[in-house]
């Protein structure tokens, strides 16, 4: 089974969107779109219309808050791994 990950980041939604499509065309049958802080919102606008305009149809989605050091302070930041396959 050929999957694929992705890290949701800056650029914009069509970059994402293009990547997704390629992948699916080159035959991968799992992909995973994992984002955290401000990015989640835009990983899960991907997930829904990747799940819309695509054969994957099955989804996982994982949600958590990890701890990160910041200037010497825990602190902690949401995150979120959405998992789609076939």
């Amino acid at each position: 089974m050929k999957e694929f990950c992705m890290y949701i980041g800056k650029k914009e939604f069509a970059v994402y969107r293009t990547v997704i499509v390629r992948k699916v065309a080159e035959g991968s049958e799992k992909i995973i779109i994992k984002a955290r802080g401000n990015n989640i919102k835009m990983a899960v606008n991907l997930a829904l219309w990747t799940l819309r305009e695509t054969l994957l149809k099955k989804y996982a989605v994982i949600i958590e808050d990890k701890e990160i050091n910041k200037e010497g302070k825990p602190a902690y930041v949401s995150c979120i791994e959405l998992t789609l396959s076939k």
